[in-house]
């Protein structure tokens, strides 16, 4: 019988032990995000064992969070699976005040029992709530929070406009008993973010209307993080809206980084992809010679690459950076990194701090799959840009990117890349998959045997080094599966003794 024939209820409990039987912490996360990663028709059911497992708690206790897009979202599902499954006790804690919270404004909006409205509120404040920093996620499990009236109707606030509920934000601006600091940050504030930039995010323009009016706190520091927010979210609507003389002159804003900042945000958001040639004709109209704006249009080979690398994936605003002639097809024959990792052709280690673009590996690194396939058909030669492309993309998993390198690209699957200057001065354990090695040996870590078949099958050779790199990775993270297939592809047995004699390993039962 094959694995996802069987039950559920025995599939998810397979995967619960799979996920979380690991004796040594951190072995659990790596197995866990295996599953995932190579049986993608249960990953879904992975993701819920470790949702309700105590893995992914004790992940965040240790500070290992990170603090991508993509990976927001999925502490964002993690953190409302943790409130709205009421396994454990969370009254007082921070989630417990963000279900609180998510009460209160179901009934103000008249939807206390409609439990998908509340799970809509949590999920939505759970993202904004562990935005900032890696250290949130541990606070809002764990940190006591007691909630005063003051405090509970700021949070009302940030609540209503997230979930862009005009009328309950208008009702708190307007009530007499509205504290006059409900618009600014607080330190110990659960949602992050000022409501003015909230509500400029949000693009509903009641929203804007109610938060600018009020009569808390001044309007040029209110207009202007409304205008950030209205540019992060990539509604040019919202900016006009802003920047309308009704609302007074146009020296609100500070200085170009009001623009700047929220801009890569906006044209990720935005649907046009020539949001941000729109947004800097839109604010240059509303300039006059008493209160001009000097904005200056990003370098369009610095905006690609920003693209390139982003986590929510915009293929076609790439292609539209290229069309106005950004450079792709070239080669580099010596710089350096911010790392220090040498380019290869280089000759001697160069003492500057820039380096040209490497959109391609920009894209590669945040596994953006269609922009790596755009940037290949304009002729990017991944042999040429770097030396670590299809190491990349063999370290996150990701096939289609391995198969569009090396049958598009001709990425060679023998290559080797350098590692910083300042990696090379400190030893690094045989077994650590950050050392130099080939994609090949990163495909084993994974336990991904279709990588792994694929990049042998296209000219990957089993060298003695690469053998042993590869044996060495399998023994310690006890992928037995992968020492068979090693074993069938002509890793002696010798190798395998010698590895577990010189990493102090078990040898297998007999």
């Amino acid at each position: 019988m094959e694995l996802l024939e069987l039950p559920l209820e025995v599939l998810r409990e397979i995967l619960h032990h799979a996920v979380s039987a690991r004796a040594v912490f951190g072995r659990d996360v790596k197995r866990g995000l295996r599953l995932r990663l190579v049986n993608r028709l249960f990953s879904q059911e992975v993701t819920k064992v470790l949702f309700e497992s105590n893995t992914l708690r004790e992940h965040i206790r240790h500070g290992r969070v990170t603090q991508s897009t993509s990976a927001k979202e999925f502490w964002q599902n993690f953190l409302t699976h943790r409130i709205m499954g009421r396994k454990e006790n969370i009254n007082n804690t921070r989630l417990g005040a963000l279900k609180q919270v998510a009460e209160v404004l179901c009934n103000e909006t008249g939807k206390h029992d409609d439990p998908e409205t509340m799970r809509e509120y949590v999920f939505k404040m759970c993202f904004r709530a562990a935005e900032r920093n890696e250290l949130s996620l541990s606070k809002l499990m764990e940190t006591p929070f007691k909630a005063n009236y003051t405090m509970g109707m700021r949070c009302l606030l940030r609540a209503a406009i997230l979930n862009q509920c005009p009328e309950v934000v208008e009702k708190i601006l307007q009530a007499p008993e509205t504290p006059d600091d409900i618009l600014y940050d607080t330190w110990d504030n659960i949602m992050q973010q000022r409501p003015a930039y909230i509500a400029g995010e949000s693009g509903n323009l009641d929203i804007i209307k109610s938060v600018l009016s009020s009569r808390f706190w001044n309007m040029q520091e209110k207009r202007e993080q409304a205008l950030m927010g209205a540019i992060a979210g990539g509604h040019l609507d919202a900016v006009a809206f802003i920047l309308k003389p009704q609302w007074g002159p146009l020296n609100f804003i500070s200085s170009a980084g009001t623009v700047e900042v929220p801009l890569l945000s906006g044209i990720l958001a935005s649907p046009y992809v020539d949001f941000y040639t729109q947004l800097y004709a839109l604010i240059s109209s509303f300039a006059s010679g008493q209160y001009p704006v000097h904005l200056f249009e990003p370098e369009p080979d610095e905006l690609l690459d920003d693209i390139c690398g982003a986590s929510t994936q915009r293929e076609d605003i790439a292609a539209y950076i290229i069309e106005m002639g950004v450079e792709i097809k070239r080669t580099y024959t010596y710089t350096m990194n911010r790392t220090g990792r040498l380019i290869p052709g280089s000759t001697e280690r160069q003492t500057e701090s820039h380096r040209p673009y490497n959109h391609l590996r920009r894209a590669v690194i945040a596994g953006n799959e269609k922009i790596v396939g755009l940037l290949l058909a304009k002729g990017a030669d991944p042999n040429q840009v770097d030396d670590d492309l299809l190491w990349y993309a063999a370290r996150i998993g990701r096939m289609d990117i391995v198969r569009m390198l090396v049958e598009v690209g001709g990425a060679d699957v023998n290559r080797v890349p350098k590692l910083p200057y300042g990696a090379k001065m400190v030893k690094l354990p045989d077994r650590c998959v950050e050392r130099e090695c080939k994609p090949f040996v990163l495909a084993v870590g994974l336990e991904h045997e279709e990588m792994c078949r694929y990049l042998l099958d296209h000219g990957t050779e089993l060298d003695p080094e690469t053998a042993t790199q590869a044996m060495q990775t399998a023994l310690y993270d006890e992928l037995d599966t992968m020492v068979g297939f090693l074993e069938e592809r002509g890793v002696s047995r010798e190798v395998e003794r010698r590895v577990r004699e010189s990493s102090d390993l078990d040898s297998p039962s007999p």
